[in-house]
């Protein structure tokens, strides 16, 4: 099954801006060198998203 996205989606918001150098950052350092898949690179990005980044419900 493929989901579309709509290009709104995929753009910066005020909470997250994905070009920062932050993000960008820890992106490169959440993504192992074995994750070639798009799969794997979300399934990684999860786990150090939700063991690393501190936030309240």
């Amino acid at each position: 099954m493929t989901t579309r996205l709509s290009t709104g989606a995929l753009e910066a918001t005020e909470f997250l801006d994905h070009e920062t150098e932050q993000v960008r950052a820890f992106v490169a350092d959440a993504l192992p060198p074995g994750a070639t898949t798009p799969t794997e690179q979300a399934v990684a990005l999860y786990y150090a998203v939700r063991d690393t980044v501190r936030y309240e419900v």
